[in-house]
C-alpha cells in the first residue's frame, strides 16, 4: 500500500508540472497575440510608433559663383503615418557676388550697397514646414513640406552715400557704419526622398526653394553739410526674392 502510494505521487507530479507548463505558455501566447493586435490596431490608427525625429544635413547651393557654406539641423513630430511637422535651423556663411550694386533712394540721398568683393554674409534661417509623404515610414518615400521662414542675417558691405542739397549740388563719401544687417521673411518649399537604412534611420535627398521679401538695415555716423556729428539707422526694403538653388543632403533618426 504504501509503495502504491509513492507510485502515485511520483506519476502525478509529471502530470501537475506538465499542465503548468501549458497554462504558463498559453497565457504567455496569448499575451503575445493581444500584444501583436493591439500594435496592428494602432497602425490602423494612424498612430506611427516613431512620433519624433531629428535631421542634420549639409546645405550647398547648385549656382558655383557664390561662395557659399551652410548646414541645416531639423526637429520634427510626426502627426500621422503620411505627414509631420517640421522646424529648421539653417546657419550660413555667403559672399553673394553681384552684377551691379545695390542702389536706394533715401530723400535728397542715394545710397549704394557695393560688395567689392568683400560683402561677406552670415546668418540663420528659421521655418517652419507641414510635411506631406507618399509612404508611412520606414519604407523608401517622397515627401514635399510648405511653410513660412524667417531669415536674420549679418552684412558687411562697401557703403557709399550720395547727397544733393537744394542747390543740386552732390557730394559723396564712404560710410564708416556700426552695424549692417538683412532681415527676410516669406515662404520656403522643399521636395525630397528619403532611403531608410533600418527602421529608426534614413538618408534624405532635398531639394528647397524660397519666396521672401529682403530688408537692408544700417546703423552709421556722418558729418552733416554744417559739420555736425549724426547717428541713423536706415532701412531699405530690396523687394521680393525667389531662390531655387538649394541641395540638401544629410541624416533623419527617428525616436
Amino acid at each position: 500500500m504504501r509503495f502504491l502510494n509513492l507510485s502515485f505521487r511520483s506519476s502525478i507530479a509529471p502530470l501537475l508540472i506538465y499542465l503548468g507548463l501549458f497554462v504558463f505558455l498559453t497565457g504567455s501566447t496569448a499575451n503575445a497575440i493581444r500584444i501583436k493586435d493591439k500594435a496592428r490596431y494602432r497602425v490602423g490608427e494612424n498612430r506611427p510608433a516613431s512620433l519624433w525625429f531629428v535631421q542634420g544635413g549639409l546645405d550647398a547651393v547648385i549656382d558655383n559663383d557664390e561662395d557659399y557654406h551652410g548646414f541645416q539641423l531639423s526637429f520634427g513630430h510626426v502627426l500621422t503615418e503620411s505627414s509631420a511637422l517640421r522646424f529648421n535651423l539653417g546657419i550660413y556663411s555667403l559672399r553673394p557676388q553681384f552684377d551691379d550694386v545695390l542702389v536706394f533712394q533715401r530723400n535728397e540721398s542715394v545710397y549704394l550697397f557695393d560688395d567689392l568683393g568683400r560683402f561677406d554674409v552670415n546668418g540663420a534661417t528659421f521655418s517652419l514646414l507641414g510635411m506631406f509623404y507618399n509612404s508611412p515610414l520606414p519604407k523608401p518615400r517622397v515627401y514635399f513640406g510648405l511653410g513660412p521662414r524667417l531669415g536674420i542675417r549679418d552684412a558687411r558691405p562697401d557703403v557709399l552715400v550720395t547727397t544733393y542739397d537744394d542747390y543740386n549740388y552732390e557730394w559723396a563719401e564712404p560710410v564708416d557704419y556700426d552695424d549692417a544687417g538683412m532681415v527676410s521673411f516669406g515662404i520656403e518649399g522643399a521636395l525630397g526622398f528619403e532611403w531608410f537604412l533600418g527602421p529608426q534611420m534614413s538618408m534624405f535627398a532635398e531639394y528647397g526653394a524660397t519666396i521672401q521679401n529682403e530688408w537692408y538695415s544700417l546703423a552709421y555716423d556722418y558729418d552733416n553739410s554744417f559739420g555736425h556729428r549724426i547717428r541713423e539707422t536706415e532701412w531699405f526694403d530690396d523687394g521680393i526674392h525667389f531662390d531655387d538653388s538649394h541641395i540638401k543632403l544629410g541624416m533623419s533618426f527617428y525616436f
